[in-house]
């Protein structure tokens, strides 16, 4: 095998790499959120906590919404995390030129070069058009089907398929990140709403 491939990858497909990294094949059948969505799950209950405790006891609901504000400056700032390593990283940003064959991964760029045999990698992770590969470390490699021929593709697929385990996967059509997000904060306005008509009529 010598698959070659060339190129440098876009920030969405980073983003969706590093999405594809958080998502690891043992927790497939679970409810998983990203540690941004978490942090801001956690500040709409204290939130609504809070508000709920407003017209009983001032001081609890002055300490749950202190709590609710915490947790959602670390979401926000979670959240902004694999944005920030992209922007912070030239390497990742860079024309990077690569060989595969049977034996190993070799990788160079304006800023490094490596060669990786493939026992090295603990497994890959493919979802639509990007492509991980996981190292026993927990450093995850990005590619894009951009980078490569279609046949160069189709067979490095096929390889990775039988020498590695399939380490990470994210269904086709599962939810975004930013929609999960979305959708918590369109709960907790929704709550405070319900909330606050309650609070009216009594």
């Amino acid at each position: 095998m010598d698959i070659r491939f060339s190129g440098a990858i876009t920030k969405q497909e980073f983003l969706d790499a590093a999405r594809l990294a958080s998502h690891p094949v043992h927790h497939r059948q679970s409810l998983t959120f990203d540690i941004s969505s978490l942090f801001l799950f956690v500040a709409t209950i204290f939130g609504v906590l809070g508000i709920w405790q407003l017209g009983s006891s001032r001081p609890v609901s002055l300490v749950l919404l202190f709590f609710a504000m915490i947790f959602a400056v670390l979401g926000l700032k979670a959240r902004s995390i694999p944005s920030q390593a992209w922007e912070g990283n030239e390497e990742i940003k860079a024309v990077r030129q690569g060989r595969a064959t049977d034996e190993a991964l070799e990788i160079s760029s304006p800023y490094s070069q490596s060669r990786q045999l493939w026992s090295a990698f603990a497994g890959y992770g493919i979802f639509e058009d990007v492509l991980i590969l996981s190292t026993h470390s927990a450093v995850f490699i990005p590619f894009s089907k951009r980078l490569f021929s279609a046949a160069d593709w189709e067979q490095f697929l096929q390889f990775l398929s039988v020498r590695l385990p399939r380490t990470h996967l994210l269904a086709a059509g599962a939810m975004p990140a930013f929609t999960l997000r979305n959708l918590l904060a369109g709960a907790l306005l929704l709550l405070i709403l319900i909330i606050l008509v309650l609070r009216g009529g009594q």
